[in-house]
């Protein structure tokens, strides 16, 4: 979650935010944060100092769910890259929820910088923890989270929690309890889990 600046005039407030389609966002307005006593304030501007991929080392892979038999299984499996669900033979079925293990390393942190996780293409809900605190639930695009409080210089470890919607799931059911509508990619399913590619971005 990130401090938006708001442009303030009589009678009205402006709140000033860039969304690149088809990002969304969650905006919440907090009571109890007191108003500026100047009339405007002035926006703040972040700028991208540098970024660096994450997960470049493969993943391991831990998913538990539900598949088109109504039974539930389990998945372990060792990820190079990472891939969408919808087009996985093993995986293309599942609803439900997988956990997404990796290291990073932080040569140095920068005084005045923060780090953020952007996870990139993410189906549907994340649950980010790194070195084994929770970092944040990523509900919307895009799907990133200030991570700066809970890394530590040298190697650190992430874990990614992924779920998915019922869709895939019941779409493959025979006989299928629903007519499905077109979709995003040729298998006729919704795209899931965690697609990327992921990144940590050093932002001042």
């Amino acid at each position: 979650m990130r401090r938006l600046a708001l442009l303030a005039t009589a009678g009205t407030v402006a709140l000033v935010l860039g969304v690149a389609v088809p990002a969304r966002a969650l905006i919440v307005f907090d009571p109890d944060i007191q108003a500026p006593a100047s009339a405007a304030t002035k926006q703040t501007v972040t700028k991208l100092k540098r970024s660096m991929p994450v997960g470049s080392g493969g993943w391991k892979l831990n998913a538990t769910g539900y598949f088109a038999s109504s039974k539930t299984a389990t998945i372990n499996r060792d990820l190079p890259t990472l891939i969408d669900w919808s087009l996985d033979s093993e995986l293309r079925g599942l609803s439900g929820r997988a956990v997404y293990t990796t290291t990073f390393s932080v040569d140095r942190m920068d005084a005045d910088s923060w780090l953020v996780l952007d996870l990139g293409n993410v189906r549907d809900v994340a649950e980010v923890t790194v070195n084994g605190k929770a970092a944040g639930t990523l509900l919307l695009r895009p799907y990133e989270v200030d991570i700066t409080d809970f890394v530590q210089p040298g190697e650190n470890r992430l874990e990614i929690a992924v779920s998915n919607a019922l869709f895939n799931c019941m779409a493959m059911r025979e006989p299928r309890t629903f007519r499905a509508g077109p979709t995003e990619n040729p298998s006729g399913l919704m795209s899931a889990g965690l697609i990327g590619p992921t990144q940590l971005k050093v932002m001042s």
